[in-house]
């Protein structure tokens, strides 16, 4: 049993010990490790970086966190120790392993935003290990730098899946108009089409409404699973183009015969049609409200007819809606009564 226990980690922040600190962080004791990279960060010395990034290879998780936060308040000196990270050989470690490590590193590099950071990562596009390359583009997701959406543009073609995912998630975040043409062709192609719906919805340009629209009618009548078609249904949704309304109700209607799994499909749909849609849904919406054997597309069915009767867009079917909405609160599951009326309560009085 050791004679001591851990080292005071605040009386050596106090004293500025970096030495201390430096031997804490290596400290069998996991509290003691994460307070001593926490300590390091605020002090910001440059000479706290290679044991720090020794420390994201911890085998405890919160010291890992504790570590790349740690260099990310450092800022521009961890650059290089950093790339050597995200790039570089790890050696023997464990893939999972190195997968956690190369992530928080990049986690952090994107953090410093640093010009220098930004060449090196636009240089690991070209590496030969698709995870130097697919954590290189995550980590360029929120950069301002405007050679970033062109790299990443590139990586689009990348034959990996996941990197060509991993690019066209970051150029969503970053929201510049030029990839709108690219994301497009990525959609069309299948390789990320989940991540470039979800990219095309983001960055909001109408020019892709029509394509949106073609891939999801493309998904009709086929076995699909549900995320790419939630994500094309949740770009149009943000787009708020009413071209989309007929065709969004259109794919509801096909999903009429309630396959196993496709709930979630007619609850993005329907929370889709309240957003954009008009008295042209009301009938499908009505109908789903009625029959699906979900309780939860019901639910979404009785919140997307509030929604409509509360902009006034249920015109003619309003009393239609009203009665639907009338017998859920009834009689349907407590959820769905619960919702119902709270639909109810957003439409005009009855004359």
């Amino acid at each position: 049993m050791p004679l001591f226990g851990p080292p005071n980690v605040d009386k050596l922040e106090e004293r500025r010990d970096l030495g201390g600190l430096i031997k804490a962080l290596a400290h069998q004791d996991t509290p003691t490790r994460m307070r001593a990279a926490e300590s390091l960060g605020r002090l910001g010395d440059a000479r706290a970086v290679a044991p720090l990034v020794a420390a994201l290879r911890d085998p405890n998780e919160h010291v890992q966190k504790d570590a790349s936060r740690a260099l990310t308040r450092i800022g521009e000196p961890t650059v290089g120790a950093l790339l050597e990270v995200v790039t570089g050989d790890l050696g023997s470690m464990e893939y999972g392993r190195k997968l956690t490590v190369r992530s928080l590193a990049a986690e952090a590099l994107a953090a410093v935003a640093s010009p220098v950071a930004v060449d090196g990562l636009i240089a690991a596009f070209s590496s030969a290990d698709h995870t130097v390359r697919w954590y290189a583009a995550a980590a360029l997701s929120g950069s301002r730098d405007g050679r970033v959406a062109d790299a990443l543009i590139g990586l689009l073609s990348d034959k990996v899946s996941y990197v060509c995912a991993a690019a066209a998630r970051s150029l969503g975040k970053i929201g510049d108009r030029r990839a709108v043409g690219p994301l497009i062709e990525v959609l069309q192609s299948g390789i990320g089409a989940k991540e470039a719906a979800e990219s095309l919805g983001q960055i909001g340009d109408p020019g892709a409404v029509q394509p949106l629209i073609d891939a999801l009618g493309a998904l009709a009548g086929n076995d699909h699973r549900w995320e790419l078609p939630c994500a094309i249904i949740n770009a149009l949704s943000k787009l708020g183009d009413t071209r989309a309304t007929e065709p969004l109700a259109a794919f509801l209607s096909h999903h009429s015969s309630y396959q196993e799994g496709s709930e979630l499909t007619r609850l993005h749909l329907t929370s889709a049609l309240g957003r954009i849609g008009d008295s042209t849904v009301a009938a499908v919406l009505e109908r789903t409200l009625t029959t699906d054997p979900k309780e939860i597309v019901r639910r979404g069915a009785a919140e997307a007819l509030g929604r409509l009767a509360e902009h006034g867009q249920l015109g003619p079917l309003t009393e239609i809606a009203r009665t639907a909405l009338t017998v859920a609160s009834e009689t349907d599951t407590p959820d769905v009564r619960k919702d119902a009326l709270e639909a109810l309560s957003k439409f005009p009085e009855a004359c």
